[in-house]
């Protein structure tokens, strides 16, 4: 190597205590410079061989007899600065020095052939570390804060500044943490939501606790990035919701940052004063176990389920959900909702809910009446049926919208035909029926089985309940009676 050159050569041990895969052409290339420098000739940086001649930094340090020097992380040893001169057969002179350092050199490359990073500012080392050979540590959480001050243009100055950079281990909440599970999901599969949630001010965060994630089925969703985003979307509220104003009923249903869902409150007063707030998104009800937790732009609520991950059927939901609490009881005449416990097949249900039956009581009062009558229990489960889809697959509202043909949809329920039109309208859908649009007041109520649409109608037909008052029984009371008149005289 017949050549000016300065060589950094680390010593056996430390050698020995280096593990990598660094490729060695690249290792050796970082330990030399074209520049011959002995330690009085060393300023603040040297160039390196290695591609792009990232600087390889001096440090300093003023001791009484000898200044300490480093290399990086390593230390030049006493007594190793060594210097010879070549004379080639041309006459020139070519210097070499060598200085023995105690650790090895790393330089910071990327692990990836689609992102070549030789040389990186501050900045790009932090926006890049999850690309960059620096091990397990990473450096997100450090890098939403970056961002969410706007102070990108101080890590890119040019210049020779030291920068303290904090990895994850340093942000993190500790693992018997109430919510560090929820934390560990959205650093790993949460893709920016973390960087969204830090840019927004006055939010809430409704977060599930470590243990409602060892819930069966939970984990499977964290295959499908797509969906779980959607699922931590459906736990961010883009406004700030103390407890106190979900409690005193000034809000019983907010919008979500997953696009079309909302979450609904319900709030349970028990009998020694106290009061349980529940909260459900995409087909969960969930339980506000501590709430009011401050946060630098907002608050965040610990609830004991993850929102939008079923763990209930059609049937158990319509039984457990205190808004479909008329529909769940008409249901139990004829065992028409045992069915609905049938985890092999797959249902649609438009399940009106019990503002939709109060309309009804209005509206049509005599029928309303008759329908909660166990002698017309054959007539409820017919208009129940025509609420009920059963195919391979259940369809969300977005899937029926899609499938309209001519602007309407047409569905094949447990009884009759449905022909409907959907339309969205204020940020929901709505289904007409009988030519008025009803609201689907909460659309895909997401079960194990099934989903579930909810409804502010009936889908009620003038001729569902057709009876003839006489004599203040109804005609079909009377039927069985006339039959055995009619038959007893035939007999005579």
């Amino acid at each position: 190597m017949l050549r000016h050159v300065t060589v950094f050569a680390p010593t056996n041990r430390a050698f020995q205590d280096y593990v990598s895969k660094l490729d060695h052409g690249n290792l050796v290339l970082y330990h030399m410079s074209n520049q011959p420098k002995t330690l009085d000739e060393l300023s603040d940086t040297i160039s390196s061989e290695l591609d792009g001649n990232p600087p390889l930094w001096v440090t300093r340090i003023r001791r009484h007899y000898h200044d300490d020097i480093y290399i990086n992380n390593a230390k030049i040893l006493n007594g190793s600065n060594f210097k010879s001169t070549i004379k080639l057969s041309s006459g020139e002179t070519k210097t070499q020095v060598l200085h023995q350092i105690s650790e090895v050199l790393v330089p910071v490359l990327s692990n990836s052939n689609e992102l070549l990073i030789y040389n990186p500012n501050a900045f790009q080392f932090i926006n890049h570390s999850d690309s960059l050979n620096i091990g397990k540590y990473r450096t997100r959480n450090f890098r939403q804060r970056i961002l969410y001050h706007h102070k990108e243009e101080i890590f890119k100055a040019d210049g020779g500044y030291t920068f303290f950079i904090p990895e994850e281990e340093g942000f993190k909440d500790k693992e018997d943490g109430p919510v560090y599970k929820f934390y560990q999901m959205i650093r790993d599969y949460g893709g920016n939501f973390m960087e969204t949630i830090m840019r927004q001010q006055d939010i809430t965060l409704f977060a599930p606790s470590n243990a409602a994630w060892n819930e069966e089925g939970v984990r499977h969703i964290l295959q499908d990035k797509e969906r779980f985003k959607e699922i931590l979307n459906l736990h961010f509220v883009r406004e700030r919701l103390p407890l106190d104003k979900i409690k005193h009923k000034s809000v019983s249903q907010v919008p979500t940052a997953a696009m079309w869902k909302s979450l609904y409150f319900n709030v349970v007063d028990g009998n020694n004063g106290s009061q349980t707030v529940t909260v459900e998104g995409g087909g969960v009800n969930a339980t506000v176990i501590t709430a009011n937790i401050a946060a630098t732009n907002g608050i965040i609520h610990i609830i004991d389920r993850v929102l939008g991950v079923p763990y209930t059927t059609v049937l158990d939901k319509l039984r457990t959900d205190p808004m479909l609490n008329a529909t769940y009881f008409l249901g139990t005449r004829r065992n028409f909702n045992e069915q609905l416990n049938d985890t092999k097949k797959r249902f649609t249900y438009f399940v009106p809910s019990n503002s939709a039956w109060e309309n009804a009581k209005i509206s049509v009062p005599s029928t309303y009446a008759k329908l909660f009558m166990s002698d017309y229990s054959y007539h409820t489960r017919q208009i129940l049926e025509r609420h009920l889809v059963v195919a391979d697959r259940p369809y969300t509202m977005k899937e029926l919208k899609q499938m309209t043909v001519n602007e309407s949809v047409l569905l094949s329920p447990v009884r009759d035909n449905l022909k409907l039109r959907i339309r969205e309208y204020d940020n929901s859908y709505q289904i007409e029926w009988m030519g008025s649009w009803v609201h689907v007041f909460r659309p895909d109520v997401t079960c194990t089985n099934g989903i579930i649409h909810v409804i502010d109608g009936v889908f009620l037909m003038p001729d569902d309940v057709t009876v003839t008052d006489v004599n203040s029984g109804s005609l079909m009371n009377l039927t069985p009676h006339l039959i055995m008149i009619i038959v007893a005289k035939w007999l005579l």
